[in-house]
């Protein structure tokens, strides 16, 4: 019976113990968090400190040459007007009624988006960005096709160009989204802007 009573004892000591320690594990983990988390201010109080972006460790980890942060700055300028261009072209989708001078006004956008697109084509094209560079190949090629449709609806005045426009122009933003998407993960990954 005494054997009993001193393994009984044992085994709640041992549960206690361990239940303890538990707590004891749980208590050094969230002051370990605390400290790498946390940085004093003035006054000696906390200030939880955020760890840093995944952007902002590439950037430190990552070194991208000049060249590389060029060619991102002229296809972020080249983007941004991409998306003014498109922006300007929806009036004419969205209209029911739309006459000669919004078509012609599209038709001058699209022209301007061209010589724009030519003028990027003509940059040497970092390995970084090759696979946006294959994304806006295919937006240029939805492009050209908007561009021969407006084109001749522009000419003919006829509604089923417009219609067929239509088509080719919401092919465009798609791609100009999935050019926007591709850009700002080149981005985070090399730790550019």
């Amino acid at each position: 019976m005494s054997r009993i009573l001193i393994l009984l004892c044992i085994a709640l000591l041992a549960v206690g113990c361990a239940e303890d320690n538990a707590q004891n594990i749980a208590q050094d983990m969230k002051t370990a968090y605390n400290d790498r988390h946390t940085s004093p201010n003035e006054e000696g109080h906390s200030l939880i400190v955020p760890e840093p972006s995944n952007k902002e460790q590439n950037k430190f980890r990552v070194h991208a040459s000049n060249d590389v942060v060029t060619y991102a700055d002229e296809f972020g300028f080249y983007l941004d007007t991409f998306y003014m261009r498109m922006k300007d072209l929806s009036s004419i989708f969205n209209d029911n009624n739309v006459n000669g001078q919004q078509l012609e006004q599209g038709r001058a956008s699209l022209q301007e988006l061209q010589q724009l697109s030519d003028e990027m084509l003509s940059m040497e094209v970092p390995s970084e960005f090759e696979g946006l560079h294959q994304i806006h190949m295919s937006a240029l090629i939805e492009l050209d096709a908007l561009t021969m449709t407006l084109s001749d609806a522009v000419a003919t005045n006829n509604t089923q160009e417009i219609d067929e426009s239509m088509i080719y122009y919401e092919n465009t933003v798609i791609a100009l989204k999935q050019m926007e998407r591709e850009y700002k993960i080149i981005l985070e990954e090399l730790g550019i802007k």
